[in-house]
């Protein structure tokens, strides 16, 4: 619930799906205490998979060899975004589907201190801020390399007046972040 915070145990784990919000007072945080490994993909094949939740924060997991992304935000909609979300201190290896972390209708959010890495699918995105409702996200401090698929960005931004909306991510904040070997453009 709004407030919580649940604190995972080392070791490895399936992934997991968020479906509750917590409040601009009261995240709801999930972090590690040690080394955690989500080693296989959620329902979605998402290794965290949030679903049209605000004022969430993941903290420190390790996620690897999913079928989808790493940490995906999904089913929001242009005219009223996800928010609050915190990303911060995860490391992705080997996502195979659209992005490492890949963040849809998000806004009012932060993504710092992540590693992602080895994804060498053809359009697998390192970090991937999608559609229109996006807006005032901090990407930052994050290393991005070995994203070697062709036609792969190692951070892309696509507003998408298809999904509804303006069609604009605006306000985004991108500093301080390492990215190489890419295999399309950085």
């Amino acid at each position: 619930r709004p407030g919580d915070t649940v604190l995972v145990f080392p070791g490895t784990y399936a992934g997991f799906r968020v479906n509750r919000s917590g409040s601009a007072t009261a995240p709801i945080v999930f972090r590690t205490s040690g080394i955690v490994t989500i080693s296989s993909g959620s329902s979605t094949g998402d290794g965290i998979y949030l679903s049209n939740v605000s004022y969430i924060t993941i903290d420190g997991f390790d996620v690897k060899n999913v079928s989808r992304s790493c940490i995906a935000a999904r089913d929001a909609a242009a005219t009223t975004p996800v928010t609050g979300l915190i990303i911060r201190n995860t490391t992705c290896n080997n996502a195979a589907s659209l992005a490492g972390i890949y963040l849809s209708q998000v806004s009012n959010s932060v993504i710092a201190n992540n590693t992602i890495t080895g994804l060498t699918r053809y359009r697998v995105h390192g970090l991937y801020l999608a559609n229109a409702g996006s807006g005032n996200v901090i990407i930052r401090r994050n290393t991005i390399t070995g994203v070697t698929g062709s036609d792969a960005a190692g951070i892309h931004m696509n507003g998408d007046a298809s999904v509804g909306g303006d069609g604009l991510i605006t306000g985004v904040t991108v500093e301080s972040n390492t990215i190489g070997n890419i295999g399309f453009n950085g």
